[in-house]
Order: structure tokens, then sequence, then C-alpha cells
């Protein structure tokens, strides 16, 4: 699933190599879904004022790519990481729904990421610059791209992506 090769290193099981947003949201859509991987994107639905269907996402194959317990499990501890890790502050900034996911931050903080889900939506949100330079000195995920992801899914709470509980 992603486009860039995994390098053959320990460190890459903690994920500690580049992949754009899009991968990371694309790999962690398997965790809530019991293997099954979707495909993200960007526009669900545009529909003009009488309610008529301008555009609609097309729909895609989705196989699994991984066992049902596996990623039962893997989502298990990432919702531990949002409880009680290093994303437990996701209540306190106003979600208060079942979700799991992964904080990260690079060396120097250069960039910040948190990829989500809930039972409904996941979501990454990278911080950073096109050109690689710190953000901030502290700029981790948490402070940077946590309060933004939770801004996200409050408001697609709000617009029908309803959180249920996670298998």
């Amino acid at each position: 699933g992603f486009g860039t090769p995994m390098p053959r290193s320990p460190a890459a099981f903690l994920g500690s190599w580049d992949a754009t947003p899009w991968e990371i949201a694309t790999a962690y859509s398997m965790f809530p879904n019991e293997g099954t991987r979707f495909r993200p994107y960007l526009i669900s639905e545009i529909t003009d004022r009488k309610g008529n269907v301008l555009y609609s996402s097309p729909p895609l194959a989705n196989p699994p790519v991984a066992k049902a317990g596996s990623t039962w499990a893997v989502s298990q501890i990432l919702t531990e990481v949002t409880t009680r890790g290093t994303a437990a502050s996701v209540t306190r900034l106003g979600f208060d729904k079942p979700c799991g996911g992964k904080t990260g931050t690079t060396n120097d903080f250069k960039d910040a990421w948190f990829s989500g889900f809930t039972s409904n939506l996941t979501c990454t949100v990278w911080v950073g610059f096109d050109i690689p330079k710190k953000t901030l000195q502290g700029g981790y995920g948490a402070t940077l791209s946590l309060p933004i992801w939770v801004d996200i899914m409050k408001t697609a709470d709000r617009l029908g992506y309803k959180a249920g509980k996670l298998n």
C-alpha cells in the first residue's frame, strides 16, 4: 500500500520512513475495518442547493489486506494511545468519542503528525514545511497535529460521520 518502499531496519516497524499523509491514512483505515483497507478521498459528495448529487466519490473494491485478529490487536493498542498515551489529550481537547491513533514527530521537530480513526472515519494530519525545517522547539505531533485532528473529527461528527463503538 505504500508507494515508498519500507527500509530494511528494525526502526521501520515503528514507522520511521518517509510516507505521505495519504499513504498513512490509507494504511490506518484497516484498523477499525477488520483488515479491510479503504481508499481515502478528499470529497465524498457534492450536491447543489436542491440536494441533487453533482459528484460522488466512486466506489472501490476494498479487499482485506491483513487478518482481522491482527488489526483488532493493533486497533486496541492505538486506542490506548488516545486514552493514556501520547494522544491522551484528545478528550481534554474536546473529542470524547471512541478513537485510536498515533502521534509522530521527526528529529529536530521538522514534521509533526497524528493519524487516527473512529468507527466511521480515518484522518491523518501533518504539520511541517514543504522544504524541511524546524517547525518550532517542542513541536510534537500531540502539540501541533492532534488539536487539528480533534477539530476535524468534531466537525465530521456534527456533519454526520458519527463515531460509534470500535470493534
